[in-house]
């Protein structure tokens, strides 16, 4: 996530693209997500940088998961959601999707191995506030992620940014 992170700021948003403590474990990956976004509303991060306050939180496969847990942990400090071909895992982003109001767009690659064959179906029918989910026909899972891609990352980009502007006015 980190050319995203380079991507969004070029675009004027003030980015923060955490390590995530854990491979598996959600619940300390999640604690963490919405640690760093309460230090960046406190104006507590490690370098100077001041924001408006308000929030979008994006994610690719997992991170999309984890950052929609976060996103109903953090409730109306959410200010957008945008899921990045996005997994589920054990139903839990189910659970936690009626809980995020905030916008969101899920951008989902064609069902593979990879994206766990778009098992988000469910986590997203569930989401609680206005969801905006597009397909992108002929792209993978890595597609959503990697500026490599055969081209295909292209629509992702900009219909992210175009969301996202749309959201913040920009």
């Amino acid at each position: 996530m980190a050319h995203w992170g380079v991507l969004l700021a070029r675009e004027g948003f003030i980015v923060a693209v955490p390590t995530n403590p854990t491979l598996a474990n959600d619940g300390r990956n999640t604690e963490a997500i919405v640690g760093l976004v309460e230090l960046g509303r406190a104006g507590r991060w490690p370098v100077g940088a001041g924001t408006d306050g308000r929030v979008a939180l994006v994610g690719f496969s997992r991170g999309g998961f984890e950052t929609i847990l976060a996103a109903a942990e953090l409730g109306e400090v959410v200010d957008a959601w945008v899921g990045l071909d996005p997994v589920d895992r054990d139903g839990k982003g189910r659970l936690a999707a009626p809980k995020v109001r905030a916008p969101g767009l899920a951008l989902l690659a064609d069902p593979a191995p990879l994206n766990a064959n778009g098992n988000a179906r469910g986590m997203l029918s569930a989401y609680g506030g206005e969801l905006q989910v597009v397909r992108l026909r002929d792209t993978g899972h890595l597609d959503a992620e990697s500026p490599r891609s055969n081209g295909q990352f292209a629509e992702f980009k900009r219909r992210a940014l175009a969301f996202l502007r749309r959201v913040f006015e920009m």
